[in-house]
């Protein structure tokens, strides 16, 4: 298995870890410092300032904000596009339950640890 390989197996599971609402787990997979920008920020958290959030604790919170507000919300593990760009992911998948499309672009740093996921959604939730 190459890196990329590995790379997108990690996506994958990440995904998976988001549809399973195991959120001990999904800490595992986040920096300190992780930064998450996407339009439902502002919804979810409204006394955000932002469309982005940053560090470990504020993600999570926001996770599990956006699990409690939008239950449906879970992500096809079977990715449609899976690029990388130097550093850089992109990906391209549907949610489940409505099927609409949704893109990422994200980092993960040399020890598999998301770093920066940006998350946006052509056609809304």
């Amino acid at each position: 298995m190459n890196f990329v390989e590995k790379i997108e197996r990690l996506t994958k599971e990440f995904i998976q870890t988001w549809n399973d609402r195991d959120f001990e787990k999904l800490r595992s997979f986040l920096v300190p410092g992780v930064v998450i920008r996407s339009p439902f920020v502002l919804k979810i958290l409204p006394q955000s300032d932002s469309d982005t959030i940053q560090g470990i604790d504020p993600v999570m919170n926001y996770f599990k904000s956006l699990s409690e507000h939008a239950p449906q919300v879970r992500f096809n593990p079977d990715l449609k596009e899976f690029h990388k760009v130097n550093r850089t992911m992109r990906i391209q998948g549907e949610l489940i339950d409505s099927g609409k499309p949704f893109q990422a672009e994200y980092q993960i740093n040399e020890y598999g640890k998301f770093v920066r996921i940006e998350l946006t959604y052509p056609e809304g939730i």
